[in-house]
């Protein structure tokens, strides 16, 4: 085999109902920053907020996003809401007094659940996604084959939208799969059989002319 290339085309969506799962419909990855300080980018969004209130992967990996800011400690939420422009919203709920906002100011909450923005969610891009280096745990580092990354919101340019509580399933029919790959063995054994006849048929001239 002289090369490989991972199909990064849309799997099945399915729904979740967990506010913090999210699937990319269409093109675009979320970049994360892994344990070394470099960066890698996923198409699995089965997020979660760790204890020092980052959005993370299901491995502790942080999720870029545009003007964060983390949770405070102890936040009581009525409602996290992720558009499809990747807009992070949260309503708090009865005994959250004070949250920031987008701009880094504390914001009061009253009795009418102030909604308060906490960033903006990025999607990444390659040239050829399919050329992209696997790292495993559904990671993927850019290479000379896939081009640098692109960057933009969700719904910019090429870029898909993003749906909450939602999760992108696997790209592969198993079923063709397997049917491609019975066809590829039944294939294969009418090429030997055909080599083989050829064979004896070539022995069986050589004998003759003797």
């Amino acid at each position: 085999i002289a090369d490989t290339s991972v199909n990064q085309g849309t799997g099945v969506l399915y729904d979740t109902g967990r506010m913090l799962d999210l699937a990319v419909e269409g093109e675009g990855f979320f970049r994360v920053e892994l344990p070394d300080g470099s960066t890698a980018y996923t198409r699995n969004g089965a997020f979660s907020f760790n204890s020092k209130g980052q959005l993370v992967t299901a491995q502790g990996n942080p999720v870029s996003m545009d003007d964060f800011q983390p949770l405070p400690p102890g936040s009581m939420l009525e409602t996290l809401s992720i558009n499809s422009l990747g807009e992070v919203k949260v309503k708090a709920a009865a005994g959250a007094d004070e949250l920031e906002d987008g701009l880094g100011a504390l914001e009061t909450v009253d009795i009418h659940y102030k909604d308060v923005s906490l960033g903006r969610l990025h999607l990444y891009n390659f040239e050829n996604p399919s050329g992209l280096t696997s790292l495993g745990s559904n990671l993927f580092v850019p290479n000379e084959a896939s081009g640098d990354a692109s960057e933009g919101y969700p719904e910019e340019a090429s870029l898909g939208s993003l749906r909450q509580g939602i999760l992108e399933g696997s790209n592969v029919n198993l079923v063709d799969e397997m049917n491609r790959l019975i066809l590829s063995q039944r294939y294969f054994q009418l090429n030997s059989r055909s080599v083989r006849l050829a064979d004896e048929m070539w022995s069986l001239a050589n004998n003759i002319r003797r």
